[in-house]
């Protein structure tokens, strides 16, 4: 092959006749004095050629960058030394790892972050929409394309800072977006006074009347505690959250363990009022709470929780999920989720004609649309209720002649 002069090259066909190849020279390796050359594949001269003139452009701009960084390594590297607690909660980080091992890795891993173009960015993204659950069984949702989104392009904005690359090309594309309403389960007033009905004497039956009574996370109420509890103003305030997390201590006898975090946003830290009936499970509920203290005295461990377990250690978020379950089982009821009781909190709200605004601020929803768009399935009802009561602007009067 004959030399070429910096940013010039050859294309030549493949040995084998299975494509071409062709080489552009970028000059000298300032430690070894050797030419340094990119190399590029194509199925078509064409193909290789598109590519070398590409690169080509970027040289003759200054903008070429030159390195072997594949998309996994700097995905690893960033998640270390960029998304690892204390720089960011330990369940913003345990996402992204999970999100960077199942579905990033095994699609772009492999790509040098120099390779990176937007249609194959996008391609990524409309596979994953179409295909994309690890278990087979269809797409990934809109919300969590939009994690995973959120996700590479910061990591990519990242890349740029540090000279890797030269451009973002998440900013180039568009993520799909499901046009299909989200399902889900919501408590009949008959199915809501039936499970009040089944925990009438569970040890943790304050805990469904909160959950439907305040319509917090699971994390949220397991976090509670009682100096956030204000029984005579009727109040409580969102602090923190309990959760079971994925342990970064490689000694750790467990892969995971039970976190106490702040909310994950601003928006989650918040003051929701308690009605009467609630506030009195409360009281209840404290008095029983100090018996098994009482008990349990010498061994008690108190972290003025609001629901522990009978020697005052936190609750697995799964143990209330189990118990959840089972009582479902035992009363003959549908089998529904905790995160259930928060959506019919939401649903009688709005069946009530409160303000959708109301209804984001006490559920802690970062923006409204959130709200709105979770709880669609109510508002149709909402609006014809808003528009019965204008008929009486264009009644007649019986004594007009």
């Amino acid at each position: 092959m004959s030399k070429n002069a910096n940013g010039e090259g050859s294309i030549y066909k493949r040995a084998d006749g299975k494509g071409w190849i062709g080489q552009i020279t970028l000059g000298r390796d300032p430690e070894t004095g050797k030419l340094k050359r990119k190399t590029f594949y194509g199925k078509t001269q064409k193909e290789v050629q598109k590519k070398m003139s590409d690169v080509k452009v970027e040289i003759n701009q200054g903008t070429f960058i030159e390195t072997k960084l594949q998309m996994g390594d700097w995905m690893d590297s960033w998640l270390e030394n960029y998304k690892k607690p204390p720089n960011v909660k330990l369940s913003t980080y345990v996402s992204y790892e999970m999100l960077i091992r199942q579905h990033v890795k095994p699609s772009l891993g492999k790509v040098l972050l120099t390779d990176l173009k937007p249609d194959m960015m996008q391609k990524f993204f409309n596979d994953k929409f179409s295909s994309g659950r690890v278990d087979g069984k269809g797409g990934l949702s809109s919300k969590t394309l939009r994690n995973i989104y959120n996700m590479l392009h910061e990591c990519l904005k990242q890349a740029m800072i540090n000279g890797h690359v030269n451009k973002n090309v998440c900013e180039a594309i568009s993520v799909p977006k499901s046009t299909f309403e989200k399902d889900i389960k919501v408590l009949s007033n008959d199915e809501q006074q039936a499970l009040l009905h089944a925990v009438e004497h569970e040890r943790l039956r304050c805990a469904y009347y909160l959950l439907l009574g305040t319509g917090m996370r699971l994390g949220e109420l397991l976090g509670l505690k009682w100096d956030c509890v204000d029984l005579d103003l009727g109040m409580i305030k969102i602090r923190q959250t309990l959760n079971r997390l994925k342990t970064l201590d490689s000694d750790s006898p467990t892969k995971t363990k039970l976190i106490f975090q702040t909310p994950k946003s601003a928006s989650g830290k918040r003051d929701i009022p308690l009605t009467r009936n609630i506030i009195n499970e409360l009281i209840a509920h404290k008095s029983k709470q100090q018996a098994e203290k009482e008990l349990a005295e010498g061994i008690y461990q108190d972290n003025n929780l609001v629901f522990c377990c009978a020697l005052g250690t936190p609750i697995d978020p799964r143990s209330l999920i189990r118990n959840l379950h089972n009582l479902c089982g035992k009363n003959k009821l549908r089998r529904i989720s905790v995160h259930s009781l928060r959506h019919t909190f939401a649903t009688r709200l709005l069946e009530a004609n409160q303000h959708p605004k109301v209804v984001q601020e006490l559920l802690g929803h970062a923006n409204i649309s959130m709200t709105l768009d979770t709880y669609s399935h109510v508002l149709p009802n909402v609006k014809r209720e808003a528009i019965n009561t204008l008929d009486k602007l264009f009644d007649k009067e019986d004594d007009c002649k």
